[in-house]
């Protein structure tokens, strides 16, 4: 009788729904039932195909008896022969040539029926014949006295018809019964051969094999650290600011209606939930114990809905609130990065902020807000995404009025909506589908998404001591190599290359906005020239043109990075020194492409310094030139050649501010030299050039930072005019910068970055540090919290929990039969044959769903499988070896 009180709740669609964040109830067994009729909905009436039946006479139905979870009304008549591919029932091959109206006695021609007539009791003797498993049917199952392995694979609530969830169901995979045993049985509870998932490694961990384990761990890290999807863009994201005090306790039914129609309306239009990211921000007030509640954004829209539901609207003590604190957390939430999606920005609220913004109210704290703040923090978000930001407030009481009018002030486009308005669903559907379509219009940009491969080091972390007397190439070319990171993402790249002016636009590289997908970041993609070139001419490059591209990815790429670890460990050095220009660079990385762009399967690609009211600035060249304005920063230049050990020098600085790119290094060193193999490597003549030219005097920092000067002792000489040439800013200015964990650019005011200095982290990244999540430990492949730590911001996946670290080494004497692995939670012990083995969890669960290749027996370990039967998963019971089968 389950289900039968909750009508209500049925999905009018049931098992045909094709929402893919549908909240109704599903169950398989109300197929072949006319839902709308229940509903009083039903417009078909004597035309419709499916049964009309009230509840009474529905709990005399669901009271018969069912045949593998499936009951005669739920079957179609044709079987699996049906040809309607919208036909409503289910269907079976057992209910090929079988007389379903025999059952109910409805059958006309009787003696004249080409179809076998048989009893439903009858029936099902045959179908347990054929489909039994050991003598278990979805009948008699017990989960908790049988040891099959699909129990732990597959929803068994589905067997016998009563799993509510249509997809996305927490219990795994929905199987039909008559599946269970067959070949893609295997394939649809995603059961594989631990050899097929695994690979043991010499520490013990496990190296991921398996593309569906892979894409299931991202999925899990997508969901926590908020934006690692990979599958596809994030192009519409909807975030939800609620004031969550108690006098909205009243309006909690229009705040859970209005954000199921906007979730859905804007699913609706982009045809993807996994398109729609929602984020939900809940704001009280100062006295209150929870001030601020929120939910990250998410493309799983019943996180949502639960985390709205389970809201609790309460406390407020004054009558304005907290709302100033709520616009600056959801400003601190995730919002996607990529310039072309859109943000729908909703503020559900009956009471105004504190401050300047209401009318002879009683304010408690109206100090605490100034004139213009509210706006101020709401163009913030307008500054993230221009004009595809929609701001949208609904006024439940006239107390709001004020704040509003403040706000269609400052924002024109701000549209403010009355919430007790009986047709709010319908304009909330028509304002987010005109402001869709109207984006869409405005922004015709060509782009193309592709699948790739990415190739990042972090190299901060090489520590630099003894600089005399260490090999500097050597070992940072060793540890770049060791700290290698290979991750897949998706990247979405505009066809068109960037118009760009002056010095920023270069003469030897076409670039190209992009987007990566699973890191959340902009970057810029330089291309060669020629190669755009020979591409639009439709010509083949040359086998010296093949090789001097190869040779410019890893100049950039080894360049930037050399730069990027030498630019930190002078934030370092002059970390109390003023007037030291806190100097960063463009964090590089290289992509191997699924399919080529403009004839290329790899690309180079660095961090976009997004700061385009800002000039491009050439401080120095490779050469002799530098710029006596902004000569502090040839100290750094002379800062690399002393911390490696007079290796090399690092000059052409240039960029915007004090964000740089695109640097050239001077050296003598033979690694490097073979590596690079640039054209502007000037070798010896550029240390030259650059100490009797470019830095012919050193600054005043080199004293402060104790450099010695070229080819002579410790004495320096400081050129006057230029020793006060120094960095300046106010406290209050932004500072652009480059975040330590992510490599994404970033701002931050002077101030602050003097408290967190040399490191400047992203506001994501200060977030995530405070924040943990559950993982797959990739050794015992159980969930364990883990810290967001700059490994999984740099995407290293986590190797192990802590006891497998400490447990699972190498030197184990037990291992798995078939994968190795010396993981001491999933080996388990066997007695075989008085013979004593090891397996693993995974073996185990396979070897639990192993059949014998004759009779279809379950294995019972009873017999040991060698490893080459194992994988092809060929399994002889012993009845039939004794038969002499084989």
């Amino acid at each position: 009788m389950q289900f039968v009180e909750q009508i209500k709740d049925l999905c009018e669609d049931n098992q045909n729904c094709k929402k893919e964040n549908c909240q109704d109830l599903h169950p398989r067994i109300f197929v072949g039932i006319c839902i709308p009729y229940l509903h009083s909905k039903c417009k078909q009436k004597s035309n419709c195909q499916l049964k009309h039946v009230n509840k009474e006479k529905l709990k005399e139905l669901l009271q018969r008896s069912l045949i593998n979870g499936v009951f005669q009304f739920n079957l179609c008549r044709a079987g699996t022969t049906c040809t309607k591919s919208s036909c409503q029932f289910l269907h079976r091959e057992w209910m090929n040539d079988i007389c379903l109206d025999y059952f109910e006695a409805s059958c006309q021609q009787k003696q004249g029926c080409n179809l076998k007539h048989i009893y439903w009791n009858n029936l099902a003797k045959e179908v347990y014949k054929k489909y039994n498993q050991e003598g278990v049917n979805p009948e008699n199952y017990d989960p908790k006295n049988i040891n099959h392995i699909f129990q732990q694979s597959v929803c068994t609530d589905y067997f016998e018809g009563i799993c509510p969830y249509i997809r996305n169901c927490p219990n795994q995979n929905h199987i039909d019964w008559e599946d269970v045993g067959k070949e893609n049985f295997y394939k649809k509870t995603n059961l594989r051969q631990c050899t097929q998932q695994f690979n043991n490694t010499q520490y013990g961990s496990v190296e991921i094999k398996d593309t569906n384990f892979i894409d299931h761990f991202f999925e899990r890290l997508h969901n926590a650290l908020r934006n690692r999807q990979i599958k596809k863009s994030n192009v519409l994201d909807v975030l939800f600011i609620i004031d969550s005090t108690g006098s909205m306790s009243d309006y909690k039914n229009i705040v859970q209606q209005s954000i199921s129609t906007v979730v859905n309306q804007c699913t609706k239009l982009v045809n993807d939930q996994k398109l729609v990211r929602v984020g939900v921000v809940g704001y009280r007030d100062f006295d209150d114990d929870k001030k601020i509640e929120f939910r990250e954004f998410t493309n799983n829209h019943n996180l949502i809905h639960n985390f709205v539901q389970q809201l609790e609207f309460k406390g407020g003590n004054d009558d304005p609130e907290d709302l100033l604190g709520g616009l600056q957390k959801a400003l601190r939430l995730d919002i996607s990065g990529y310039q072309e999606s859109l943000l729908f920005l909703f503020l559900f609220c009956d009471s105004p902020s504190h401050g300047p913004y209401h009318l002879n109210l009683c304010d408690l704290y109206r100090d605490s807000v100034q004139e213009g703040q509210i706006e101020k923090v709401i163009r913030k978000f307008y500054g993230r995404k221009k004009d595809r930001t929609f701001f949208i407030g609904l006024k439940f009481t006239n107390q709001t009025d004020y704040m509003f009018e403040k706000i269609k002030e400052a924002l024109p486009n701000a549209i403010i909506l009355e919430a007790n308005d009986q047709n709010l669903p319908e304009n909330l559907s028509q304002l987010i589908e005109g402001s869709y379509k109207s984006s869409m219009i405005e922004n015709p940009k060509q782009e193309k998404k592709i699948k790739a491969r990415f190739i990042y080091t972090t190299c901060l972390k090489f520590e630099i001591s003894d600089y005399e007397k260490i090999d500097y190439c050597k070992k940072f070319l060793a540890y770049q190599k060791e700290n290698e990171t290979q991750e897949m993402t998706m990247l979405i790249i505009q066809e068109k290359c960037i118009e760009l002016k002056g010095q920023e636009k270069g003469n030897n590289c076409d670039i190209f906005l992009g987007f990566d997908i699973l890191r959340n970041k902009q970057i810029v993609i330089k291309i060669p020239k020629y190669i755009i070139e020979s591409y639009n001419k439709k010509k083949q490059l040359t086998a010296q043109q093949e090789e001097e591209y190869k040779k410019f990815l890893d100049t950039r790429y080894l360049s930037l990075l050399i730069a990027q670890h030498l630019a930190y460990h002078f934030r370092i050095a002059t970390q109390n020194i003023q007037e030291a220009p806190p100097i960063f660079f463009a964090s590089p990385v290289k992509y191997i492409l699924d399919e080529p762009f403009f004839g290329r399967t790899q690309l180079f690609a660095e961090s976009y310094i997004n700061r385009p009211n800002r000039k491009w600035q050439k401080y120095t060249n490779n050469n002799r030139y530098s710029d006596h304005q902004e000569y502090h920063y040839t100290a750094f230049s002379h800062y690399t050649y002393q911390m490696t050990g007079k290796q090399l020098v690092i000059t052409d600085l240039q960029g915007k501010e004090n964000v740089l790119s695109d640097p050239v290094i001077h050296t003598l060193d033979n690694q490097i030299k073979k590596i690079l193999q640039d054209k502007h490597n000037f070798s010896q003549k550029g240390l030259e050039e650059f100490f009797s030219g470019q830095h012919r005097d050193c600054h005043k920092l080199c004293s402060e930072l104790k450099l010695y000067e070229y080819n002579r002792g410790g004495v320096l000489t400081i050129d006057e005019q230029k020793k006060n040439t120094g960095w300046i800013r106010q406290p209050d200015e932004i500072l652009p910068g480059i975040c330590e964990i992510c490599g994404q650019f970033t701002k931050s005011t002077y101030e602050n970055y003097q408290k967190q200095k040399p490191k400047m982290v992203c506001e994501n990244c200060q977030d995530g540090q405070l924040e943990y999540i559950d993982i797959t430990c990739q050794c015992c492949l159980n969930d364990y919290s883990c810290q967001i730590n700059i490994q999984i911001k740099n995407l290293q996946l986590p190797e192990k929990c802590q006891d497998c670290k400490q447990y699972c080494i190498e030197g184990n004497q037990n291992k798995c039969l078939y994968c190795d692995s010396i993981c001491k939670k999933r080996l388990r012990q066997l007695q075989i044959q008085d013979q004593k083995i090891s397996i693993c969890s995974v073996a185990q669960q396979f070897l639990n769903s192993l059949k014998c290749y004759y009779c279809k027996a379950f294995y019972k370990f009873d017999i040991k499988i060698e490893k080459e039967k194992y994988e092809k998963s060929f399994y002889l019971c012993l009845k039939c070896q004794q038969k002499g089968l084989d």
